[in-house]
């Protein structure tokens, strides 16, 4: 997707100028993308194993505290393209978090299986 990125937005806009912009937009969004797919997966992870209010934490961080102040803030500073980096820093800056949740439930739903096997 990265490598066709312009000929891939020229099917939808014509005008040069903007398909170019909008191809250095989606180059910047496929970066973010493996991060964000393992963001995501642990929070619907969590509300497969029935903790819902952890993956509606994780879902409240990535959203509320992190996503919405960034933009405002990197709009600041470094205008449209700042933007367009934010949902990298989000997912950088989430990912130690989903993951110490993960594995923080992980061990005590073995911790709690292992006390009723005894």
């Amino acid at each position: 997707m990265r490598l066709f990125a312009p000929e891939l937005l020229h099917l939808f806009i014509p005008e040069k100028n903007t398909s170019m912009l909008g191809a250095e937009f989606l180059r910047i969004a496929c970066l973010a993308l493996p991060l964000s797919s393992v963001n995501y997966l642990i929070s619907y992870i969590l509300q497969a194993m029935g903790k819902g209010i952890h993956s509606a934490i994780l879902t409240s961080c990535r959203q509320g505290l992190c996503n919405i102040p960034l933009l405002i803030i990197m709009n600041a500073v470094f205008g449209m393209f700042g933007m367009m980096w934010t949902q990298m820093t989000v997912e950088i800056i989430m990912l130690p978090v989903s993951l110490g949740m993960y594995f923080g439930m992980f061990r005590r739903l073995t911790g709690e299986s292992r006390s009723r096997l005894s």
